[in-house]
This record gives structure tokens, C-alpha cells and sequence, in this order.
């Protein structure tokens, strides 16, 4: 994801709270059940950003903006049984608890 910094993100939008409302949508996709403030390890498809009108880099900055924790992000295909194809998402951060807000790293 080396070229993710280069894309425009959600700064596309226009208002404070226009960004925030993406922001949170793209959290969404990702958020940790337990707790939003819990470590994310979470799988997502593009078709279910694209369908959001999101991208893996909103994803990105919005777990950057909400746990100021950096994700680490693995992109992969998966095939189903009717042999279509796939493009997944792991995506795993330390979470806010963990990371520099929360009183961890």
C-alpha cells in the first residue's frame, strides 16, 4: 500500500462535520465489536467499501484519526465456491487503548 499516502482521502469533502460522518463510516467497516477503543484485527471487501463510496485509504485514515494507531493493512483475493473473485482487506491496528492516546506505545 506504499503509493495509499498519494490518494485522496477525506479531505474530498467539504465540511467539518462531512468529514467526520466519512471518517466514521469508514471506522465503521472496521470498528472492533467488544469496543471501538479495543486492538481492530477485522476483514472487510472492497465491493463493501466501494458500495460505501469508500476506499481501503478512508479506512486507513480513519483508523489513524480515531485510535492514532497506524494500521497495517494486507490485501488478498479470495475465490468463492461459484469461483468469483474477491479483493479482501486484513486489517489490524493496536487500537486506541494500546496506542499513544490511550496511554500504551
Amino acid at each position: 500500500m506504499a503509493n495509499m499516502a498519494n490518494t485522496a482521502l477525506v479531505t474530498e469533502t467539504r465540511t467539518y462535520d462531512e468529514r467526520q460522518a466519512r471518517l466514521k463510516l469508514a471506522f465503521g467497516t472496521v470498528e472492533p465489536k467488544e469496543h471501538w477503543k479495543a486492538a481492530i484485527d477485522a476483514v472487510v471487501e472492497r465491493a463493501t467499501l466501494e458500495a460505501l463510496g469508500l476506499s481501503i485509504a478512508d479506512v486507513r485514515e480513519a483508523v489513524i484519526h480515531f485510535t492514532a494507531t497506524v494500521p497495517v493493512i494486507h490485501p488478498w483475493v479470495s475465490v468463492d465456491e461459484e469461483d468469483t473473485r474477491h479483493v479482501c482487506y486484513r486489517v489490524s491496528a493496536a487500537g486506541y487503548w494500546a496506542g499513544p492516546a490511550g496511554g500504551g506505545v
